[in-house]
């Protein structure tokens, strides 16, 4: 038997920011450090999977930006 487990589930209110903040923000200091990690995005097709990992890539007035990003940025800024 499988059995699966999730770190974090989100409904459909919470912004991309507050995803990235409890999911990959306090783990970024150990990428630079030279460690591995994956953020996994599971859900039925529709559910806002796309947007919330790379945001309002279709200018719609959200305008969040998506974990891709804010990660990017973020790890930029820890190296500077």
């Amino acid at each position: 038997e499988r059995a699966y487990t999730f770190d974090s589930i989100f409904n459909d209110q919470i912004k991309n920011y507050d995803v990235f903040k409890q999911t990959i923000h306090g783990m970024l200091p150990k990428v630079l450090e030279g460690y591995n990690f994956t953020c996994f995005a599971y859900g039925m097709t529709g559910a806002g999977k796309t947007h919330t990992m790379l945001g309002d890539i279709y200018g719609t007035s959200t305008g969040e930006r998506g974990i891709c990003f804010l990660t990017v940025e973020k790890l930029f800024e820890l190296i500077h």
